[in-house]
């Protein structure tokens, strides 16, 4: 009895210590294949992150390739712009420098304008001047006739009476033939009204000259302000001008004068 109850005892005790194995077997089985797929999902994964990472590396390579061709492009196209730059800057430089003769060629036209204008109003006055002078001259000689024509008168009262002269020739003609002194009297007479004619045409020719030179000096008076104002330089003006005539095409200004 003693032996039957000992036999239980064990056999439970034995079935006690196998029920845990045998649900710690079954857990032990289940597990591992978990843990296997856990790592090959990991492995997996890894080997995408490192596809991953290549991929990357590789793009940036090729970007950074990219991108030191393109400086270098970049650098080689600045080394190209430079020379254009500078030509640009000084193409633009010549435009003002011709913009700027332009501008004094057209003041100095300004100024040759009054200038010459002033000019032709002297030379205008001098040649009306020459005009009256030649009138004067021709009064002069008028006069000088008027006077010859006097003298002729005095000289024939001085001759003797003519022999047979009529009694009732005049008392202020008896020392001269009466036919004579009448003709020298009338020829005094004409003499006289073309000797003041002239005079007179004379006179007006010289006044017209006067006002004509007093004009040009007017106009010589502010041809020579406007050029003071315009600090203008005849030796400065004629080299601005020539330079603008040779200027090239590309770069030359039209010059047209305008008066302000």
């Amino acid at each position: 009895m003693t032996s039957t109850k000992t036999r239980a005892a064990a056999l439970s005790a034995a079935f006690a210590c196998a029920f845990p194995l045998l649900f710690s077997s079954s857990a032990f089985c289940e597990t591992a294949p978990t843990d296997k797929a856990q790592a090959l999902l990991q492995e997996a994964k890894a080997r995408e992150a490192e596809h991953q990472r290549v991929a990357i590396q590789t793009e940036i390579e090729r970007l950074n390739q990219d991108l030191t061709k393109e400086q270098k492009e970049s650098e080689e196209m600045q080394k190209k712009l430079e020379p254009m730059s500078a030509a640009t800057s000084e193409s633009a430089e010549r435009v003002a420098q011709l913009v700027s003769k332009k501008q004094r060629v057209i003041q100095s036209l300004d100024v040759l304008t009054l200038q010459i204008e002033a000019e032709k109003l002297k030379a205008e006055g001098l040649k009306m001047l020459t005009a009256a002078q030649q009138k004067a001259s021709a009064s002069l000689a008028r006069h000088i006739d008027v006077t010859t024509v006097r003298a002729s008168i005095e000289q024939a009262k001085l001759l003797p009476p003519i022999a047979g002269a009529p009694d009732n020739a005049d008392k202020d003609d008896k020392s001269a033939p009466k036919g004579d002194v009448t003709e020298l009297r009338k020829k005094l007479a004409k003499s006289e009204h073309d000797a003041f004619a002239a005079r007179a045409e004379a006179r007006q020719a010289m006044d017209l000259a006067a006002d004509k030179l007093h004009s040009a000096e007017v106009a010589d008076t502010k041809a020579k302000a406007r050029a003071d104002e315009l600090g203008f330089n005849e030796a400065q003006a004629a080299a601005d001008k020539k330079e603008l005539q040779e200027a090239p095409k590309a770069t030359r200004v039209p010059i047209a004068a305008k008066r302000s």
